[in-house]
């Protein structure tokens, strides 16, 4: 397989309480040789961009807004590209966390907006459904604590 793409970011401090990031990875991953010569590699999306906003607010609190665009991509094992592609998505997560002296704690929102997502998938032309997803989580509440005791 030969891997070709480039990887875009950008960062912007707009002032001392807004930081704002975006991201764009473009990828072109072929088959260079064999019966499938010139096919798209599955599972791996031409696109992925990620825009960010980091708010520091006072008395260290953060919150943090990420929205991720992942592209279509082939599902796997469709090394010949003659099925469907898995459908693009976009994700919206947010977060927020609390600086003590030491400690760190932070809860994190994954897919606020509950939208159906699979990374992952494979296809089967000889089965009755010949695409399996598997789907990534729905909207999930996570809680870490960081830091030093």
């Amino acid at each position: 397989t030969e891997h070709r793409g480039a990887n875009l970011s950008l960062r912007v401090p707009v002032n001392k309480i807004l930081d704002l990031q975006t991201s764009l990875a473009y990828r072109k991953a072929e088959f260079s040789a064999g019966p499938n010569d010139g096919k798209t590699v599955p599972l791996v999306p031409s696109k992925k961009i990620t825009v960010s906003g980091q708010f520091s607010l006072p008395t260290n609190n953060h919150i943090g807004i990420d929205a991720v665009h992942t592209g279509a991509r082939y599902f796997g094992d469709d090394l010949g590209n003659i099925g469907k592609r898995m459908t693009a998505y976009t994700r919206l997560d947010m977060s927020y966390d609390h600086r003590f002296s030491n400690i760190k704690l932070k809860a994190v929102i994954k897919n606020v907006t509950n939208v159906s997502q699979a990374d992952s998938g494979f296809y089967n032309p000889f089965a009755g459904n010949p695409y399996f997803y598997y789907p990534l989580p729905e909207r999930a509440v996570y809680f870490t604590v960081e830091g030093e005791l």
